[in-house]
């Protein structure tokens, strides 16, 4: 499970286990230590609170060009599931996901750079009298098509206004969603538990892609290491600091913008390694 801790019916990633409130630090002033990114980071970038409850307003709608809005967790369903809050580069607002297999489901769509924009708890589809099941997420790629995702847990049990229902047969699913006129996709948790090591290394690398956008001439910094890259095979990030000139946030902020976007990848890393070593992503 990652590190998360309740305040409330929400989650939020702490800067230690201790109590009080989280003291935010200047994102200049932040320092990584023996991991890619700091526990404060994340704690100041996923935050919860009146966000987890919140409608979306018309600026979460990206001006009008998403098909849906975010359906609002109705108060039962908020004092009975975990709540994880996070601020989304790719959607350009906050995100709020129920349950641990949903926000690993986030990360992985945050990650993908084949995925545009995506929306959560987007809709809900008739599976039976008086049964609706609330679909996981609305996906729309960059190459035009779009689809939605339910993501399955392993027990194969839903909530829905009648109370725990079992979820029928897979392709069961996916036929009646195409007779409400859907393509619905499904993620099985199984599916998910695999790509545990993905999972991790995006929750540890997002919030530093959040903080890059606020880091003056990062963009120039991408440039320079892109550059970098295509004359070797592979880089460590130390050796990227020390020929860059740069603070090891900084690159580290660059670097994580560079595989959120697919233009770089990690090779063999794992959350928490002092350093890694970075290769441009081919295919």
């Amino acid at each position: 499970r990652l590190p998360v801790r309740a305040e409330g019916c929400a989650h939020f990633l702490p800067i230690s286990y201790g109590g009080g409130e989280p003291e935010w630090a200047p994102c200049s002033n932040l320092e990584t230590g023996q991991t890619f990114a700091s526990r404060r980071l994340r704690s100041r970038m996923m935050t919860a609170g009146k966000s987890a409850t919140a409608k979306p307003t018309d600026e979460d709608r990206r001006e009008g060009h998403l098909p849906h809005s975010p359906l609002e967790l109705a108060r039962g369903k908020r004092d009975r599931r975990e709540i994880f809050v996070f601020q989304s580069p790719k959607n350009g607002r906050t995100v709020t996901v129920a349950d641990l297999v949903n926000f690993c489901q986030a990360l992985m769509l945050e990650f993908d750079p084949q995925v545009e924009m995506y929306v959560e708890r987007p809709r809900r589809i008739t599976v039976g009298e008086k049964r609706d099941l609330e679909l996981s997420f609305w996906v729309g790629r960059r190459d035009g098509t779009q689809h939605y995702q339910f993501v399955i847990p392993t027990k194969r049990v839903a909530s829905l206004s009648v109370g725990l229902v079992k979820l029928p047969a897979d392709d069961e699913l996916i036929h009646m969603a195409l007779n409400q006129g859907l393509v619905l996709r499904l993620v099985h948790e199984n599916s998910l538990a695999s790509r545990a090591s993905e999972v991790a290394v995006a929750y540890e690398l997002l919030p530093l892609v959040w903080a890059n956008a606020k880091i003056a001439g990062a963009r120039q910094l991408e440039v320079r290491i892109e550059d970098m890259l295509q004359n070797v095979e592979r880089l460590t990030m130390s050796a990227l600091q020390l020929q860059t000139g740069q603070a090891r946030f900084a690159v580290a902020c660059a670097v994580a913008s560079l595989v959120y976007t697919g233009r770089v990848q990690l090779v063999d890393y794992r959350p928490g390694d002092p350093d890694a070593l970075v290769e441009v992503r081919h295919g």
